[in-house]
């Protein structure tokens, strides 16, 4: 069985990459300033999220399932527009680890900060699938190989 947040390895699916989860708070927010949370702290908070049907959607729901409460999600949109709407301070939300860092190189010193979540399931996992009932072509047989590789996972 899969972790939350984790598709099961298996014939035509690999884990390539496990991605911490962090909170987006504005500047002012009261748990700013610290460094790591549990999603339990977040119980309280109005989130920001995508659209239903969207897995993020999901594993931000599920995350806040097993901490023990049911999100309150005042605001959907999408990652395009998700930050703006943490520094107009409408509510909190989940992001990964990639968005930390394009937003830190991307304007330095942000009005956001981004306190990592200590979970041990606030992850996210990018993952390969293909259909195991067609032959894989070599092409795409190389493009496997080579995101196992660049992303540190078994060939």
């Amino acid at each position: 069985t899969a972790a939350l947040g984790e598709m099961a390895e298996g014939p035509g699916c690999r884990v390539i990459k496990r991605e911490p989860l962090f909170v987006a708070l504005y500047r002012g927010h009261p748990l700013a300033e610290r460094e790591a949370l549990s999603v339990a702290e977040l119980r309280e908070e109005r989130f920001i999220s995508l659209p239903e049907g969207y897995s993020f959607r999901e594993i931000t729901e599920q995350l806040c399932r097993s901490a023990g409460f049911e999100v309150d999600i005042v605001h959907e949109c999408f990652h395009c527009q998700l930050l703006a709407c943490i520094s107009d301070e409408i509510g909190v939300a989940l992001v990964t680890e990639d968005t930390v860092k394009q937003e830190r190189m991307r304007k330095g010193g942000s009005d956001i900060l981004f306190p990592a979540l200590r979970d041990e399931n606030a992850f996210r996992s990018v993952s390969l699938r293909w259909d195991q009932e067609r032959a894989l072509p070599e092409a795409a047989r190389q493009f496997v190989d080579f995101a196992l590789c660049y992303y540190g996972g078994e060939r």
